[in-house]
């Protein structure tokens, strides 16, 4: 496997370098060469302290006691909506020695909460475990055991490999894109929890995609790649470390205006908007009546309905 690439850049802390070798020379199988920082052409996301979370606590197990090491490589990842490109929804902070599952596990969505209400109405779950990273041209699947629910994962690079075939693939950002009748395909297939975040080729400014729940896409930039430093969260347990969380949009009923939205309806003829966003209670009020011969409610005539997540 190849070793973490760190690129070098104008660092704006002079003790930047000299600690990086420093370290460096104290551990000379580390994946770094030397120190990066974020260069000038790509803006930070937040750069208020007020954006900044704490650090996870760690549970009293010893295994969650151990610490970091001083070798050890901090990569600072953005993800951002691929529909709204512009401004990213998390910051994250990972370990170079960590896997790429580990912060998969992490990852924050709206589509997950959607698909726990979905399991919720039809009185069953259903498998939603499978993910891939696309980074530096490979394809990263979720491949680890879903028990019950393991016949039902896929690989998500298998349909995404066969259309590359016919057509070729090309992500602004991202080198080695896929051209068509690439000979290497099945060799740019890999799995999530076998590979560690050194052993990609990353830099400030490289740009990945990471898909789940069918096509939900979120566009993965690498922010900042440094080393290990004193103001840093000491313990493995604390990454990923989740540094920014964009705040959500909430609607509000367009029923009552005061509690916030829970479902969105489409061709709702008695609604004031199409689409048009309900609470709980005015949703049921207007929508639903109680059928006391089959016990059960039922809705007032034909529309579309939908759980509502702020995103």
């Amino acid at each position: 496997s190849t070793a973490l690439t760190v690129v070098a850049a104008e660092a704006d802390e002079p003790s930047t370098a000299a600690a990086a070798a420093e370290a460096g020379a104290g551990e000379p199988s580390t994946a770094a060469t030397t120190a990066a920082v974020l260069p000038p052409a790509v803006p930070r996301p937040c750069a208020t302290r007020s954006c900044v979370l704490p650090p996870r606590l760690c549970t009293d197990e010893p295994s969650s006691l151990e610490p970091v090491s001083q070798g050890d490589v901090v990569i600072t990842i953005a993800f951002y909506r691929a529909d709204v490109p512009d401004a990213p929804t998390q910051l994250y902070q990972t370990l170079a020695s960590q896997r790429l599952t580990e912060l998969r596990d992490v990852l924050e969505c709206p589509m997950d909460e959607i698909t726990d209400q979905a399991q919720h109405a039809i009185g069953r779950q259903v498998a939603s475990g499978s993910a891939c990273f696309f980074i530096g041209g490979n394809f990263y699947d979720d491949m680890r055991d879903k028990s019950e629910f393991s016949h039902t994962s896929v690989r998500y690079s298998d349909e995404i490999v066969t259309f590359a075939r016919k057509h070729g693939l090309e992500v602004p950002g991202c080198p080695n894109s896929i051209q068509p009748g690439d000979a290497n395909l099945p060799q740019r297939q890999k799995c999530m929890e076998k590979t560690k975040f050194g052993e990609l080729e990353l830099q400030p400014g490289s740009t990945s995609l990471y898909i789940h729940h069918g096509d939900c896409t979120h566009i993965m930039v690498v922010m900042d790649i440094r080393l290990v430093n004193a103001t840093d969260p000491q313990r493995r347990c604390q990454y990923p470390h989740l540094i920014y969380r964009a705040r959500r949009k909430d609607r509000l009923c367009r029923i009552c205006n005061k509690t916030g939205a829970a479902k969105v309806t489409y061709n709702d003829r008695h609604a004031p908007a199409d689409p048009c966003f309900f609470c709980p209670d005015c949703n049921d009020k207007l929508h639903y009546k109680f059928n006391a011969q089959q016990n059960r409610w039922e809705s007032v005539y034909d529309f579309e309905e939908f759980p509502y997540v702020a995103g």
